[in-house]
């Protein structure tokens, strides 16, 4: 017997409440690979909006 494992994609944007525990390691402060990566203004800027999403509901 054969099984696979299902990759789960939201369907509606309501199931995206589930994934407010995903963080992705791809951060302007710790990666050089990022194209923020040393901009301290857009690094500021993008903590207010981390700040906002994560109270936003």
């Amino acid at each position: 017997m054969l099984f696979f494992l299902a990759v789960w994609f939201p369907v509606h944007v309501a199931e995206l409440d589930k994934c407010f525990h995903c963080v992705i390691k791809y951060e302007p402060t710790t990666d050089p690979r990022h194209p923020g990566y040393g901009d301290k203004e857009y690094i500021e800027r993008r903590a207010k909006l981390n700040d906002v999403a994560r109270v936003y509901k």
